[in-house]
């Protein structure tokens, strides 16, 4: 089984060198076949955590431009460099995914929604194994944030290319296990 450290640098070696004229193209499919998850895995989907995409992630302003039209709900996190939790606030148009520490205690006061409360969290992964082990960039919010939700109706759908989709990745007992994970290629679902 190779380690977390060598997957997450192949990985992102090779997520570095996509095609950008190809990008746009596995963005559209990419955005198809979330729809087609959010239309058919669960109607009643209204309470939506997006991520806004950094580097080679998925764009998902075709989503959040999906879910605003139909009126759903659509939140995105918050985090601080010297926190791991990380808050849920209202999707706006701000790119940042850090703030200050006087930003972040603000939010955290007066966070409207928590995370228990959404029905789907959309979250960018390096690579996602067979079994629906997340392995992210290696800091650690997604992974001390979901430790603490019990709740049972979430899904958690991770999102990326299909190549980021392998056979095995080592899993510790705090890593995320995905219920979807979705490319260009298909939708993958790992429980129930």
């Amino acid at each position: 089984m190779t380690n977390k450290n060598t997957i997450r640098d192949d990985m992102m070696n090779q997520l570095s060198q996509t095609d950008i004229n190809q990008q746009h193209k596995i963005i559209q499919s990419i955005s198809h076949n979330i729809i087609s998850l959010l239309e058919n895995a669960n109607k009643s989907a209204n309470k939506i955590a997006v991520y806004h995409a950094h580097q080679w992630e998925i764009n998902l302003n075709n989503i959040i431009d999906y879910c605003q039209s139909k009126n759903k709900e659509v939140y995105q996190p918050i985090a601080n460099k010297t926190h791991k939790q990380m808050y849920l606030t209202k999707y706006n148009n701000d790119k940042r995914i850090f703030v200050s520490d006087l930003e972040y205690n603000i939010i955290k006061n007066n966070q409207s929604i928590s995370w228990d409360e959404l029905d789907v969290i959309f979250v960018p992964l390096v690579a996602v194994d067979k079994k629906g082990y997340r392995l992210g960039r290696g800091g650690g919010y997604y992974d001390a944030t979901f430790k603490n939700i019990s709740c049972t109706k979430l899904i958690l759908c991770g999102v990326g290319y299909g190549i980021q989709y392998t056979d095995d990745i080592h899993h510790d007992t705090w890593d995320i296990c995905l219920d979807y994970f979705v490319s260009e290629n298909n939708i993958i679902q790992f429980k129930g």
